[in-house]
């Protein structure tokens, strides 16, 4: 305990006894001048006590006040000791709070938008029941202060929070940093005392007793400061999401999103639309400002999201005050009408009436007709719930989702479900009934390694062999889709599935071969292999080798290389696609000639369209072909409309492609899948990688000379 020590101060400390109304120990000043202070003089002044009964004199009054403890009388403030208090959440007063700010004002690359995004999602997030606090162009200290107090009020209130933020943001070392309007950037250095870290920021966030966090950042515009640092990594780093949070980006990892040509950035537009459709999980919602933001600008901005929540949430439930719609008096130019939900088709009397009577039932029983209940269903393999939900007409889209949830033990109820239902031939009934209502077979899950991958996956995962074939039989694509970007494994399921069942000893050789035929039925790619000679086997090319010499003997298959996809003008995956797809990829440009005149030195040269593998949203993924001293196969992500390719190479780094992920153990490959985005030039067959400054041009060749000879 601090105390005035001057002697002037020991001399006011003289024992005196105070009136009962204010008297609240026997000799406080006296003993409290400070232990190292006591003398045989003072305490005389209260009792008159020998100098040997002193220290125990003392140790009683020591004891007597550590269980009493009660203030003292005239002590100065400068020795005034405040015990934290506890301030637990008040959970019935829960409320949504959100953080806005948009930055735009800056000295150096000022942007437009950001000011008007930050408006526009203020004025939809109230109006949806969020209580708001919005800055535009703000400093370090007012962002540091608002972000503070944003965080001081979550841990009041047990609040769902939101921060959205609008501006410049960048990534220096694997960090992320939230750029002020007044920041002076020189060296590398200055990011981390001039700017706000994001990691910092979702600290501030972070309360054990907060059900949900939501981090919106439309920040991954260009660095306005790109001399001040060494990297030439684009964009935002991927951050993990800490517990019960959210936090979703503008576009992918180590790229850059558009500020836009109109009032509002494209991702904003997008955001504020969706947010205010009612009945949408917050996970749809996003993957549904996925899918338009991409298709708005061909694939050259790719929305993302990280999530690691639990439970629902919905920006509109439709019901109550979120559920209102805007009045056509008081309309909001810069943002587009929702999207269109199609009428369903109008059901007979008699389904009606089934319909009636299986929701009249879940509500005797208590059950909500949402994505819970059928979580809840799926992972117990609860048949009869499960049964009255489809009855209930719960629509496909709520089936999906409840399979994206995760378990308490952190695996998404998909594996659960392939897991406990393999042996039960009525839950597979009740599944391919499922998919035959509108539960589409391709739709992916959550994956801590890749992110997000096909729920053809956890069903082979599961060596669940009824799931699997059912899925096969309604359109899944034999290469269910995975995001590979920086993962180091050159054998994945999505290229080479067939690989993975073989291997797999809990099933028999003649499940094996029977999963063997369905995935040739469906399509599945066996690719051509090139032998490298002397040069030694690339790494994904080794894996085709593998498939032909291990795995054909063991189940005792021949397997034939499989003709390129222009062979093939209507093959299975882009007819269960639908929306034009095949003509779309029946006219695609099926190779990139690399252009030796404006570059010699390139991560990638020639690359041929070889296999269509998989249709998400609106990208093509084939297996191309390239040559880097020898022919190796990589992945190629291709939009609908061809205006963007971005080719992903098991390679190792080069300047400015970021960092491959790590292992379980901590330690960081050096070869992963690396992704090179390349664009057309407008009125051209040009297609350029800015980043590297290299072109390519764009052919179509015969089907008959795709292959090497």
């Amino acid at each position: 305990m601090r105390h005035s020590d001057s002697a002037s101060d020991r001399k006011k400390n003289t024992c005196k006894l105070e009136p009962k109304s204010t008297q609240n120990v026997l000799c406080p000043f006296g003993f409290f001048a400070t232990i190292a202070h006591v003398t045989e003089s003072s305490m005389s002044l209260c009792w008159p006590i020998h100098r040997r009964h002193i220290g125990v004199v003392i140790s009683i009054l020591l004891v007597a006040f550590a269980l009493a403890p009660v203030p003292f009388i005239g002590q100065n403030r400068s020795s005034e000791v405040v015990l934290p208090t506890s301030r637990p959440c008040d959970r019935s007063a829960q409320q949504r709070l959100a953080l806005v700010i948009g930055n735009g004002a800056y000295s150096i690359k000022p942007l437009r938008n950001p000011p008007n995004d930050a408006t526009a999602v203020s004025n939809e997030l109230r109006e949806l029941g969020f209580s708001v606090t919005s800055g535009l162009n703000k400093s370090q200290s007012e962002m540091e202060q608002m972000i503070r107090e944003f965080g001081d009020r979550l841990r009041s209130t047990c609040g769902v929070g939101l921060f959205y933020y609008a501006g410049h943001g960048v990534q220096i070392a694997g960090r992320n940093y939230l750029i002020p309007v007044n920041a002076d950037i020189q060296n590398e250095a200055d990011y981390k005392y001039k700017s706000i870290d994001l990691n910092w920021a979702l600290d501030q966030m972070y309360n054990e007793q907060n059900p949900l966090n939501i981090v919106i950042l439309d920040a991954c515009r260009s660095d306005p400061f790109p001399r001040s640092h060494r990297s030439d990594q684009g964009g935002l780093a991927q951050v993990s999401a800490p517990t019960g949070t959210l936090i979703a980006y503008a576009t992918a990892p180590d790229s850059t999103a558009s500020d836009g040509d109109g009032a509002n950035s494209p991702y904003t537009q997008e955001l504020i639309k969706q947010m205010h459709v009612p009945g949408v999980l917050v996970e749809t919602m996003l993957r549904h400002v996925a899918e338009q933001v991409s298709a708005r600008t061909g694939g050259k901005q790719e929305p993302w999201f990280n999530a690691n929540i639990k439970g629902d949430f919905y920006f509109n439930n439709g019901t109550g005050p979120t559920a209102t719609t805007k009045k056509d008096t008081n309309p909001r130019p810069s943002v587009a009408p929702p999207i269109d939900v199609p009428e369903a088709p109008r059901s007979k009397p008699d389904e009606d009436s089934a319909v009636a009577r299986a929701r009249e039932e879940l509500r005797g029983r208590g059950i909500a007709v949402d994505v819970t209940s059928v979580k809840n269903a799926l992972m117990s393999i609860d048949l009869d719930v499960l049964k009255l939900l489809t009855t209930a007409k719960i629509q496909p889209s709520v089936i999906e989702e409840a399979f994206r949830q995760k378990s308490s033990d952190g695996v998404t109820v998909a594996r659960k479900f392939f897991d406990n239902s393999s042996k039960s031939p009525e839950a597979i009934k009740w599944f391919d009934s499922a998919l035959g209502n509108g539960v589409d077979p391709n739709f992916t899950v959550p994956n801590d390694y890749y992110e997000r991958e096909g729920v053809l996956i956890e069903a082979i995962r599961a060596a669940n062999v009824p799931a699997i074939k059912v899925l096969l039989e309604h359109g899944a694509s034999p290469h269910p889709y995975q995001n590979l970007f920086l993962t180091r494994y050159p054998l994945t399921r999505f290229l080479y599935p067939l690989r993975l069942i073989v291997d797999d000893d809990r099933l028999t050789l003649e499940e094996k071969q029977d999963l063997t035929k369905a995935f040739i039925k469906a399509g599945v790619v066996i690719p051509k292999v090139f032998d490298p000679g002397q040069s030694g086997w690339p790494s994904v090319m080794y894996e085709a080798k593998n498939l032909r010499d291990q795995d054909a003997p063991k189940l005792s298959i021949n397997f034939s290389p499989s003709q390129p996809f222009c062979s093939q003008p209507e093959n299975s995956v882009c007819k269960h696609a639908g929306s034009d797809w095949c003509s779309a990829i029946a006219k695609m440009p099926n190779k990139l000639v690399f252009d030796f005149k404006k570059n010699s030195s390139s991560p990638l040269y020639d690359v041929t369209l070889l296999h269509l593998l998989s249709i998400q949203g609106n990208k093509a993924y084939f297996l191309g072909l390239t040559k880097y001293i020898t022919y190796d196969y990589v992945l190629v992500e291709v939009a609908k409309d061809a205006s963007s390719w971005t080719v992903l190479r098991y390679m190792a780094p080069e300047s400015g492609m970021g960092l491959c992920k790590k292992d379980s153990d901590g330690s960081q490959p050096e070869y992963c899948w690396r992704r090179i985005p390349i664009h057309r030039v407008a009125g051209s067959d040009e297609m350029r990688f800015d980043d590297f400054g290299l072109s390519w041009r764009m052919s179509r060749e015969e089907c008959s000379s795709l292959y090497p000879r």
